[in-house]
């Protein structure tokens, strides 16, 4: 099934017995854990981050672009060399073996710390309580079921009915003949409370780390020569100009180029290329890089992004489908916050007003033009134009939003 907000559009489809003919996107498989299990474990690998931060810097969850940066300066030089791979169904390589060596270790580690959080909660049992959490946080085994419509398969055993039957997602269950079954052992099933978020980021910065121990680098994560940073399967590296190609070639001999290859190579990472360039440029985590100088470089996220994708809802929430402004408010409230481009802001204005007005009172809406004339609430926006001629936008851009409700130029 797709991943919420997560749609595949094609003009030149066949549809034939009820398929998408010659269509190669995949399917993603969703996990789906108990309330009590997601909400418990989300909450707790929020606990995780300051003191994990603390022993890896490069753990980068849940900060903002210039946050990053921030933390990222004192640690290279700015004739160092930027890396950043892109890699190839991370999520269904990420076998069970390397998770036991990572995730289930730290479990492992803080189960102390666990049974005192659900003591301080006040659980009636938090032994036995911490006990399960964490045997549900180490499982690597799931039943996954793919419906055929109009099939008739081979009725399931009674251990797999059980569970197709327990699974919430699926609705027809009536029609079990029509579904496929298989058992999967390890990968990383989007909506895991842990494995996506924690796991994730704890394993890429390992797997770099392996990477550059080859290249001949000692102690990696506490080395003059490199600095990494990893936020869920997005890496980001910089290197000692003297090791820079050593790296490069190193990564290229542990991964394999695509997912179809057998042959077993390194921790079995699929990287289909490698980027290198200047410290600052990237491709990470949907950011938009600016710089003058090490000491004057700023991080934003990808405008592009949020310009001509993000402003549209995929979801299903009863309330943002009633009131698209709520969608919108919320895309607007996180562009300001950065203070990244004045005249971006005064655009996404002009949506909420044609959606209906912003969602809360808290926002002064002024008329856009007058807005761009108030220099002092520019001053800030230290790079307002090269933002704009990134994201090719003008005052012309701005009349078309606010008389057509569009930014499409004529």
């Amino acid at each position: 099934m797709p991943k919420r907000g997560e749609v595949n559009i094609s003009k030149n489809f066949d549809i034939v017995d009820g398929f998408l003919d010659d269509d190669t996107s995949a399917p993603r498989n969703i996990n789906k854990p108990s309330d009590d299990f997601w909400g418990v474990f989300t909450y707790m690998q929020s606990l995780l981050w300051k003191p994990i931060k603390m022993v890896i810097p490069g753990f980068i969850q849940a900060m903002t672009g210039q946050e990053i940066v921030d933390s990222i300066k004192p640690n290279i030089n700015s004739d160092w060399v930027s890396i950043s791979i892109d890699g190839s169904k991370y999520d269904s390589t990420q076998f069970a073996e390397l998770m036991e060596m990572t995730d289930d270790r730290l479990f492992d580690i803080i189960r102390p710390d666990i049974i005192k959080w659900l003591e301080q909660d006040e659980w009636i049992d938090p032994i036995s309580s911490a006990t399960s959490l964490i045997e549900s946080a180490k499982k690597k085994d799931y039943f996954l079921f793919t419906k055929i419509p109009g099939a008739t398969l081979p009725i399931m055993p009674k251990k797999i009915m059980k569970a197709f039957y327990n699974m919430d997602m699926i609705r027809d269950k009536n029609n079990s003949d029509e579904y496929f079954w298989l058992l999967a052992v390890g990968s990383t099933f989007s909506g895991h409370p842990t494995r996506t978020t924690l796991g994730n980021t704890l394993r890429s910065l390992l797997y770099f780390y392996f990477y550059l121990s080859q290249a001949g680098i000692d102690t990696p994560w506490n080395s003059q020569y490199c600095y990494v940073i990893a936020a869920g399967d997005d890496t980001w590296a910089w290197i000692h100009p003297q090791y820079a190609q050593a790296v490069k070639q190193s990564i290229e001999n542990l991964t394999l180029k695509t997912k179809d290859d057998s042959n077993p190579t390194g921790l079995g990472q699929v990287v289909k290329t490698i980027a290198m360039g200047k410290y600052y440029e990237i491709d990470f985590c949907s950011k938009i890089s600016i710089a003058k100088n090490i000491q004057d470089w700023w991080l934003y996220t990808d405008l592009r992004k949020v310009l001509f994708q993000k402003n549209n809802y995929y979801g299903d929430n009863a309330e943002i489908k009633r009131n698209p402004a709520i969608h919108s408010t919320a895309i607007y409230d996180s562009v300001k916050s950065e203070k990244a481009c004045y005249l971006l802001e005064a655009i996404l204005e002009e949506r909420i007003k044609h959606l209906g007005g912003f969602s809360n009172s808290q926002v002064d809406y002024i008329d856009p033009f007058k807005k761009m004339f108030l220099k002092d609430n520019i001053n800030d926006y230290r790079h307002e134009m090269e933002l704009r001629d990134l994201l090719d936008i003008d005052l012309a851009t701005l009349y078309i939003a606010a008389k057509y409700n569009s930014v499409r130029k004529f």
